[in-house]
C-alpha cells in the first residue's frame, strides 16, 4: 500500500467517524481472511498504525505534510494562450530546435576532416618519421 489512506480505502478528507468505520470493515474482512502466522500480524499492526495516525488530529496532519513532502512540488502549467503563445508556435519552435541539434551532430566542418586526415597520415607514419613530422610543426608554430 502506498499510504494509510488507501491502506483503509478512505479519502484524504474523511472524517474520524469513517476512519473508524473503515478500520473496523478492514479488520472484520482480515479476520475471515485466509492469512496466518506473521503474515496477518504484520497486516493488522500496519492497519492499527494507519488507523491510530489517522484518528489523531495532530498526527493526521504530520502524516499529511509527510505525503506533500515525498509527492514532491505541484507544477501548475499556464494556458500557453494566455500568454499569446499560440500551441503551433511552441510545436514549430521546438522541430526548429531539433532540427537544429540534429544537424549538428551529421555535419562535419571542412577543418575536422583534415584534422582526421592527418591524423591518420601520422599513424602510419614511423615513429622516427612521426617525431621529425611533430617537430616540423612545433618549427613551423613558433
Amino acid at each position: 500500500m502506498d499510504n494509510y489512506y488507501q491502506m483503509l480505502g478512505i479519502t484524504r478528507t474523511a472524517t474520524a467517524v469513517e476512519v473508524k468505520a473503515a478500520f473496523q470493515a478492514k479488520m472484520k474482512a482480515l479476520e475471515s481472511s485466509p492469512l496466518q502466522g506473521e503474515h496477518r500480524q504484520n497486516q493488522e499492526k500496519m492497519l492499527q498504525k494507519a488507523f491510530l495516525t489517522l484518528l489523531d488530529p495532530k498526527n493526521r496532519v504530520k502524516y499529511d505534510r509527510q505525503l506533500d513532502v515525498a509527492a514532491g512540488p505541484v507544477v501548475v502549467l499556464e494556458d500557453a494562450e494566455k500568454k499569446g503563445v499560440s500551441v503551433i508556435t511552441m510545436t514549430v519552435v521546438a522541430l526548429l530546435l531539433v532540427g537544429a541539434v540534429a544537424g549538428g551532430w551529421y555535419v562535419t566542418h571542412p577543418s575536422a576532416k583534415k584534422q582526421e586526415e592527418a591524423r591518420k597520415a601520422m599513424e602510419a607514419q614511423t615513429p622516427a618519421a612521426r617525431s621529425r613530422a611533430k617537430n616540423a610543426q612545433k618549427e613551423g608554430k613558433r
